[in-house]
């Protein structure tokens, strides 16, 4: 190939010297790449003719506002929506993924949709899953993420959790953040088995009294405005070793003082390995001595 520099001279380019790159092995790609927002990474398929569908085979799928925001003028998405373009993207991916970031407050779509595109993802294997919907209306979390025994980090924000069965087992996963989520039990309650479990966050959580976790590993516990925990709650995570708890005190949390939720001496008791504890002043009126 030939061009010109920036004196008028012919130079000759050997197109093989100028794309060593793209000779360099995947997982090498993938390390370059991971960090790179996922529209600039489908552009990088002019770079090189070896590179036309280097994207469908990228392991991290981040679809996030700025995705979105970028893509609202695109002509097409405006009649059709979103929901083809995450179809179309999800069906042309080649491979397993190791993360999936989707962030649904700015798209229409429906559970449907949202159960088929889940059921995409955990079916590639996904080890990190991110749900971010910061929109009035709640979707159900889809019961495949309940059957997908990769996943090592969960974050999931306003959504209704109705597991599919009393018992879920996540084998593998270490990182668990819940924020706004209200869970609906068709039976007593859930258990939910994480033996690998070590960082667990609740903020802003409905129903959490429904809940039991079996997290032997536990390191971090975070419960921020989560007013319906009880000390059973606090049963099989007393390996705890940081616990940070936060509640505002307002006419729902009143019932607190009335039903005596968990006292000073209690929480003490069943997280006897605390190494540090943080709580607001609220909360510290809240836990009755």
């Amino acid at each position: 190939m030939v061009n010109m520099n920036n004196r008028g001279t012919e130079v000759i380019v050997d197109e093989n010297e100028i794309d060593k790159i793209s000779d360099l092995p995947m997982d090498i790609l993938d390390e370059i790449f991971k960090d790179m927002p996922f529209q600039e990474l489908v552009k990088t398929c002019v770079l090189s003719k070896k590179w036309v569908h280097f994207w469908t085979m990228h392991p991290i799928l981040v679809l996030d506002w700025e995705f979105f925001e970028e893509k609202s003028g695109t002509i097409g998405l405006i009649e059709n929506g979103f929901s083809n373009m995450i179809d179309n993207i999800l069906l042309h991916h080649v491979g397993s993924l190791v993360k999936f970031f989707l962030d649904l407050s700015t798209i229409d779509c429906n559970d449907r949709d949202l159960d088929h595109w889940l059921l995409c993802v955990t079916s590639k294997r996904a080890k990190e899953l991110t749900l971010k919907n910061h929109k009035r209306k709640r979707y159900t979390l889809s019961f495949c993420v309940f059957d997908c025994p990769t996943l090592t980090y969960l974050d999931v924000t306003n959504f209704i959790v109705k597991p599919p069965s009393p018992k879920a087992l996540f084998p593998n996963l270490l990182e668990l953040t819940l924020k706004f989520i209200k869970f609906c039990p068709d039976k007593a309650n859930y258990v939910l088995n994480t033996p690998l479990l070590y960082s667990l966050t609740f903020i802003a959580c409905n129903g959490v009294h429904f809940l039991t976790i079996f997290a032997p590993r536990i390191q971090f516990l975070t419960v921020h405005d989560s007013h319906d925990i009880h000390a059973s709650f606090f049963y099989n995570l007393s390996n705890a070793r940081e616990l940070f708890m936060v509640l505002d005190v307002c006419e729902e949390s009143k019932s607190y003082e009335q039903e005596r939720f968990i006292t000073w001496s209690r929480l003490l008791y069943l997280c006897s390995n605390l190494t540090r504890l943080v709580l607001s002043n609220s909360c510290i009126q809240v836990i009755i001595i």
